[in-house]
């Protein structure tokens, strides 16, 4: 889970940064790097945040949370479609401005998240109440570890009696 946050915490930022430049419209360089600074933080933040699900979500309410998520999202997405033209009225900038605002409380909220249901202790820490550091520390090297499992190994293959067990991944030989 660990290398996948860093992904967020550094693609949040450079979302944030390309969205306020959008909004300043200064010229249409600006706009360009903009533009292309908030899709490749975009891109880059959410296939990580999506791929949170397996390390977060019990198994027995995966379709469930997967399903309210996408309700969410699209409900999200037609708010900001109609929204977005009435922004568009009011000034122009308030647009990417509420999209940043959107970006940096989903981020907060998804570290509040993480930070308030961990349930088992992080890898080489002891069990502490908290706080900004508990955080870092879950995003640092190590991470936070699978209870019983190596964290090293993400594929899983089901064993007999549903024991997982790890997949071997076999070299070609020459």
């Amino acid at each position: 889970m660990a290398h996948r946050l860093w992904f967020v915490l550094v693609a949040a930022p450079l979302c944030l940064t390309g969205l306020l430049l959008v909004a300043t419209d200064l010229s249409r360089t600006v706009l360009i790097v903009g533009a292309a600074a908030y899709f490749v933080g975009h891109f880059a933040y959410l296939t990580p945040y999506e791929a949170l699900y397996p390390d977060l979500v019990p198994k027995e309410v995966s379709g469930r949370s997967r399903t309210a998520a996408s309700s969410w999202r699209f409900a999200g997405l037609g708010a900001a479609l109609v929204g977005g033209g009435f922004l568009l009225d009011l000034w122009a900038p308030a647009v990417f401005l509420v999209a940043a605002g959107a970006v940096a409380i989903g981020t907060v909220a998804l570290l509040a998240g993480l930070w308030s249901s961990r349930r088992e202790p992080l890898a080489g820490a002891a069990p502490s109440s908290g706080g900004l550091r508990a955080v870092v520390r879950l995003a640092g090297p190590g991470g936070r570890r699978r209870p019983g499992g190596d964290p090293a190994v993400e594929r899983r293959a089901p064993g007999p009696q549903g024991v997982r067990r790890p997949v071997l991944h076999r070299r070609a030989r020459a």
